[in-house]
């Protein structure tokens, strides 16, 4: 009887490990996509600088928050447009503008802190200097 719990415990760790295995590599495999559909990933300078088209992931990257951002650096700083793509659909589902100083500026949606499959809410406003102005209008994607 023990060998047999023994086996099956065994057997539920095995298949753990392995679910994860498999899921470790979807990540991998998402992020090639990425890599490989958006034309590479950020590149640095042989000082380590960014410079050029760069792609993130989105801080809370996992199964369910696949987002990405695509934009452009310039000697470290997010400059000019900058697109929040949710990979599921490959849409853009947000973003806006950056400044030369890399500071948020004019009409940006956002996405809600607590973002992912289940709770798309984004929203919607301005930044001026990279400050929020006024209000910002929350909504939920579909």
């Amino acid at each position: 009887m023990q060998s047999y719990l023994y086996r099956r415990i065994l057997e539920q760790q095995q298949n753990w490990q392995m679910g994860y295995y498999i899921l470790k590599q979807n990540y991998v495999q998402i992020f090639m996509n990425i890599t490989i559909n958006y034309s590479g990933s950020t590149n640095y300078n042989q000082n380590g600088v960014k410079n050029g088209k760069g792609i993130e992931l989105n801080e809370n990257f996992y199964y369910c928050c696949q987002v990405v951002y695509i934009g452009e650096y310039k000697n470290n700083i997010k400059i000019g447009r900058w697109d929040t793509i949710y990979l599921e659909n490959n849409i853009i589902i947000g973003g806006g503008n950056y400044d030369n100083n890399g500071l948020k500026e004019g009409e940006w949606v956002d996405l809600h802190e607590g973002y992912n499959i289940y709770y798309k809410q984004i929203q919607s406003g301005t930044y001026k200097n990279g400050i929020r102005q006024g209000t910002f209008i929350e909504s939920f994607l579909t």
